[in-house]
C-alpha cells in the first residue's frame, strides 16, 4: 500500500516466523496484526476491517491531532466544506466542529475530552477566536455550539447539538449525529 503524500509515514511487516523476538517484544498475539507507531511508541493497535480503505480512513484519522485546533476563520470554513484537511471528502462522509468563543470552557474541555476518545474513528476539530466568533454568529448563537457536518447527506447535512454538555450526551451525539439518515419510506 502506498501512502502518498505522507513523507514521514512507513509501512513495515515483520514474519513473526522469521522474527518471534521482535514479535514477542511487541506483544502480537494473534495474525494479522496492524499496530500504529509514532517514533518507536506504540499509539494504537488496528482493529477494522482489513482493506485498504478501511485502514488508510483510520491511518489518516490517526495522523492529525483530535480535536484539530483552529483559530482562523478560512480554517473553519474549509473544515466544514470538507477541504481542511485535504484528504476529508474523499474518505470521510461527516466531521463535528465544536465553536467556542471561550477556550477552557467547561463545555471546551468535555469536547475535547471526547474528541480524545473518538480519535482514529471520527474528525473532529475546536473553532476558537476568530473563527469561533464569525461562525457562532452565523449558525444562530454566540454560546458554545458542536455542529456535525455531513456533505453527503441530503436529508440531514447539519446536525446541532442541543444538549446540556456531559461526556456521555457529546459522545452519544458525535456517534449518532455522523451517521447518514435514510430516507422515511412511505407506501404509495
Amino acid at each position: 500500500m502506498e501512502l502518498t503524500g505522507f513523507k514521514e509515514s512507513a509501512l513495515a511487516q515483520v514474519n513473526c516466523f522469521d522474527w518471534p523476538d521482535v514479535c514477542k517484544k511487541a506483544n502480537v498475539t494473534r495474525y494479522p496484526m496492524i499496530k500504529l507507531y509514532r517514533g518507536t511508541n506504540e499509539v494504537v493497535e488496528y482493529g477494522g476491517v482489513l482493506d485498504e480503505a478501511s485502514f488508510l480512513k483510520f491511518y489518516l484519522l490517526y495522523s492529525v491531532s483530535s480535536p484539530i485546533i483552529m483559530t482562523k476563520e478560512q480554517e473553519g470554513r474549509e473544515f466544514m466544506a470538507a477541504d481542511f484537511p485535504s484528504w476529508t471528502s474523499k474518505y470521510l462522509g461527516a466531521v463535528t466542529i465544536g465553536i467556542f468563543p471561550e477556550r477552557k470552557s467547561e463545555e471546551w474541555l468535555i469536547f475535547n475530552k471526547v474528541a480524545g476518545e473518538l480519535r482514529g474513528r471520527y474528525l473532529m476539530a475546536s473553532c476558537m477566536g476568530n473563527c469561533a466568533k464569525t461562525l457562532a454568529s452565523e449558525i444562530g448563537g454566540s454560546e458554545a455550539v458542536v455542529v456535525t457536518i455531513k456533505w453527503e447527506d441530503v436529508n440531514q447535512p447539519e446536525v446541532i447539538y442541543d444538549q446540556p454538555f456531559s461526556f456521555s450526551s457529546l459522545e452519544k451525539f458525535v456517534l449518532e449525529s455522523s451517521e447518514k439518515i435514510l430516507p422515511e419510506l412511505t407506501m404509495i
